[in-house]
């Protein structure tokens, strides 16, 4: 077991005659926005889901996103080394390609990773530690988000500009050399609010050789444009961890020498990210709604495969585009009709460059693989909450062995999903899904995955 003690110093700069009013919870309705991508009450929504604010997440002051996550039902997530983790939401503990599109990664509502491009460590791309809210929806997703959400859903929400403090900065210090700098600082002198968050985080392990440095940077600027309000999301993160191996032996983790000791110090996690997204909302009339959201993603992730034959080094790295958009109309009764459309497109790259000689699965040399896809869908929903998702994605990989090529693969894939749920009656979602199945083994031994609900067709995937 762990314990880590934190030593908290925090520096706050507000103007003068600010006052934090009381309010009744009792007579406030819990609003909820990852159902159906804008807001509602939670009433509404007959799904499971759960929604942690901000006063939950900093009262935790979590020093790993698995801290704030185990608080939910249902939720399990089992920390690895550094910044790695194993989840589980209403499902099994998935590891590898097996876990690789089982959960949909969000932030304000937009998937952090294109379709058919995950990992199983990804949520070390969000900040968590400084989010405004976290909703999780446990088991399919709804239709409208595609692929990549068979056993649930994760949404890190951002904080509005107008909520950060003008200044403030927190110190934290503890054992195993752990250290962490955040900051939060905002102004509305430039005709719009702005804002700027982050932290910085040095923890030296509690096992030889297993520390890591970690950055995320976030930054916020939110104005009225036209009829509705418009709000720009920047993100970057940045990774440098020195893995810990697997401690083996009898009851080792019984023995305070081996239980602390690295059996692979030359393992290593080395990974940035960052992320521009831009979100239009508008509420044109009494329930109506409209809305379109763009964002830019890219993404390196390089690491020694510690847990392979060979220890094979995978540098893997994407870039990727996303539009998107929905309208919403009440109709008679207690009915309403929302209707929209998303676009992607990406492309990525991975490369396996094959470590110890002494025995290898698949020859020596470099495999290597590409893809670019390409996905339209619209949604809809009528009456009782009928929601159809018609999905066409297009597929094509590239891939090298010892640099003789092979010819490239191309699927067209047509896709569909339909979700059915009673507006207020308390009975989970019914998902159905529909697709062509389809698995490819990589040169890793990971298999490839791109699946809609509970159908699997062709993707990729790393560790």
């Amino acid at each position: 077991m762990r314990i880590r003690y934190l030593l908290c110093a925090t520096l706050a700069l507000a103007p003068d005659g600010i006052s934090h009013a009381a309010t009744d919870d009792s007579q406030l309705e819990e609003i909820v926005v990852t159902a159906r991508r804008a807001p509602e009450p939670r009433l509404n929504f007959a799904g499971s889901l759960s929604r942690l604010n901000a006063q939950a997440i900093d009262l935790e002051g979590a020093t790993h996103y698995s801290e704030l996550l185990n608080r939910v039902p249902g939720v399990y997530v089992q920390r690895g080394s550094g910044q790695e983790s194993l989840v589980a939401i209403r499902s099994p503990v998935l590891n590898g390609a097996g876990s690789c599109g089982a959960f949909l990664m969000l932030e304000d509502g937009l998937p952090i990773r294109p379709v058919g491009f995950c990992n199983v460590n990804e949520m070390f791309e969000l900040n968590t530690e400084q989010a405004d809210a976290i909703e999780v929806i446990r088991g399919p997703g709804p239709a409208i988000y595609g692929a990549n959400a068979m056993h649930g859903i994760v949404n890190v929400i951002t904080p509005a500009a107008k909520e950060l403090s003008p200044l403030a900065v927190a110190l934290e210090g503890g054992t195993n050399d752990y250290k962490r700098v955040k900051f939060k600082t905002s102004t509305d002198t430039i005709g719009a609010g702005a804002g700027m968050y982050g932290l910085y985080t040095n923890d030296g392990g509690y096992r030889a050789n297993s520390g890591d440095e970690e950055g995320k940077v976030n930054l916020l600027a939110d104005t009225q444009l036209g009829s509705g309000t418009l709000r720009i999301r920047g993100a970057g993160t940045l990774l440098n961890q020195r893995t810990a191996g697997f401690v083996q032996g009898f009851d080792a983790y019984g023995n305070p020498a081996l239980r602390t000791s690295n059996p692979n110090p030359e393992a290593f996690r080395d990974a940035w990210s960052t992320r521009l997204a831009a979100h239009w909302t508008s509420e044109p009339c009494s329930g109506c709604s409209e809305a379109l959201h763009a964002i830019v993603r890219r993404s390196r992730m390089r690491f020694l495969q510690h847990f392979l034959l060979g220890e094979p080094l995978q540098d893997n790295s994407q870039t990727s585009f996303e539009f998107s958009g929905a309208v919403s109309r009440p109709l008679p009764g207690r009915l309403d009709a929302q209707i929209g459309f998303d676009a992607e497109a990406a492309s990525g790259r991975a490369c396996d460059q094959a470590g110890r000689p002494a025995l290898r699965l698949h020859g020596s040399g470099a495999h290597r693989w590409a893809f670019r896809s390409a996905r339209v869908q619209t949604e809809s929903a009528l009456a009782l909450r009928v929601s159809a998702a018609p999905r066409a994605d297009s597929l094509r990989l590239r891939k090298s062995h010892d640099q003789r090529q092979h010819r490239p693969e191309r699927r067209a894939l047509p896709l569909w999903g339909l979700s059915l749920q009673p507006a207020r009656e308390p009975r989970r979602s019914l998902q159905q899904c529909g697709a062509q199945a389809g698995c490819k083994l990589l040169p890793d031994g990971s298999s490839t995955a791109l699946r809609h609900g509970g159908a699997r067709v062709s993707a990729t995937g790393d560790h």
